[in-house]
């Protein structure tokens, strides 16, 4: 199992320009897991991404460090 987003590598930077990544903790309300973001835009409150087939919409951040956390963009109906 991998803990981060699949990266197309069509067009990817050169390696001496690596981008850094951004941790966000998904949490569903089932399950929490760590991704790390591999993005050319900072990632902020209300940014959204696509993670395991899922839309996923950053709500905030941990007190005291810069990783994010995200909750689903939709929760399901119940």
């Amino acid at each position: 199992m991998r803990n981060h987003t699949d990266i197309d590598r069509r067009g990817a930077t050169p390696p001496d320009c690596a981008r850094r990544k951004t941790a966000v903790i998904t949490d569903d309300g089932a399950e929490i897991a760590l991704v790390l973001l591999d993005a050319a835009q900072p990632a902020t409150a209300g940014s959204r991404f696509l993670h395991r087939g899922r839309m996923w919409e950053i709500c905030g951040s941990r007190r005291g460090s810069r990783v994010l956390v995200a909750e689903p963009a939709e929760r399901p109906r119940q």
